[in-house]
C-alpha cells in the first residue's frame, strides 16, 4: 500500500499491519507512520482548539491582566 502524503511504500508495522494510520484530516486515505507523526497528528492536535475556545482564553487572559493591574494599584496607594 502507498502512502496517501508522501506516495512511499507503507511498511510493515506491528507483526503483520500494513495499512498505515488514517491520514484524516490531512487527507483522505492511508499514511505511512512519518507522515502521521509529521503531518497528520500536529493537523489533529491543531484542530482541537476551536475559535470558540481560542476567543474564550483572550477573554479570560484580559480579565486576568486586567485584575493584576487593579491589584498592582491598590499595593501602589497601600505604599
Amino acid at each position: 500500500m502507498q502512502c496517501c502524503l508522501c506516495k512511499q511504500e507503507i511498511p510493515v508495522e506491528h507483526g503483520s499491519w500494513h495499512e498505515g494510520h488514517n491520514a484524516d484530516p490531512v487527507a483522505d486515505g492511508r499514511c505511512c507512520r512519518e507522515c502521521n507523526i509529521k503531518e497528520v497528528i500536529p493537523a489533529r492536535l491543531r484542530g482541537l482548539i476551536t475559535d470558540d475556545a481560542l476567543q474564550a482564553i483572550i477573554e479570560l487572559e484580559s480579565t486576568w491582566s486586567s485584575t493584576r493591574q487593579v491589584q498592582g494599584d491598590k499595593k501602589n496607594e497601600i505604599n
